[in-house]
């Protein structure tokens, strides 16, 4: 089982637990006592971006689970183009759920849903752990693929499900590819705290408005929140 501490959590952090054929990680994170002070959910500034409609939905009905139950997300974009879809931990650690070693294709259709974990057998599953807590996932559409290599399925596809990827590289997806920015314009991220890109969205936008406006034109993302509860 593989805990996936879990996008926007607060200090009480929330665990996705990934069950994929029985196997145990060699190295397990600590989590943070049960009874710690509750913290505001962490939102990433200057990352959304509506361009076009991208939906996010989860399998419960009030967006709460309890320890031991299952987590399905499922995401839509109203255009073709590449899915990204990430887990951002507050200690600074990035999850990439999709695509994944089980959906190496994230190349999808306006209109067409796709769900995570798969629903095909002998793949992985999320799992709601306590202690409780907020958290979110974060999906990005891109209408052309990625540039930053961390990110490419194929170097994706290297872990036994989901992978941990660098703050940088989350960073580099939305300024450089969704941008038009350059590598050297991402600022080194806070390593806790909300992912910002502001200060990079302000510099590119100040540099060249006409491109900066036709490449936001190019991507879109959305967040959603869950909630984990006692399961007392």
């Amino acid at each position: 089982m593989i805990g996936i501490r879990s996008t926007l959590a607060s200090s009480a952090l929330v665990c996705f637990a990934l069950v994929s054929s029985g196997y145990l990680p060699a190295q397990d994170r600590k989590q943070p006592p049960k009874d710690g002070p509750a913290l505001k959910p962490i939102e990433p500034v200057g990352v959304v971006n509506t361009s076009c409609t991208v939906k996010i939905q989860v399998n419960s009905p009030d967006r709460s689970y309890k320890d031991g139950q299952e987590v399905e997300v499922r995401v839509t974009s109203q255009q073709d183009g590449y899915l990204y879809l990430f887990d951002v931990l507050p200690d600074g650690t990035q999850v990439c759920i999709f695509p994944n070693s089980y959906q190496k294709d994230n190349a999808v259709k306006g209109g067409q849903e796709v769900i995570v974990p798969p629903q095909a057998a002998n793949t992985f599953k999320f799992i709601a752990r306590e202690p409780a807590g907020n958290e979110g996932v974060l999906a990005i559409v891109m209408k052309t693929p990625t540039s930053v290599e961390e990110l490419k399925p194929e170097n994706l596809q290297r872990a036994n499900g989901p992978r941990s990827v660098s703050r940088v590289a989350l960073k580099q997806l939305i300024v450089v590819d969704g941008m038009g920015g350059k590598p050297e314009d991402v600022n080194a991220p806070a390593l806790k705290g909300p992912l910002d890109v502001s200060k990079e969205k302000e510099k590119v936008a100040l540099k060249d408005p006409e491109q900066f406006e036709k490449r936001m034109k190019n991507w879109a993302s959305a967040t959603v929140e869950i909630q984990i509860v006692p399961s007392k």
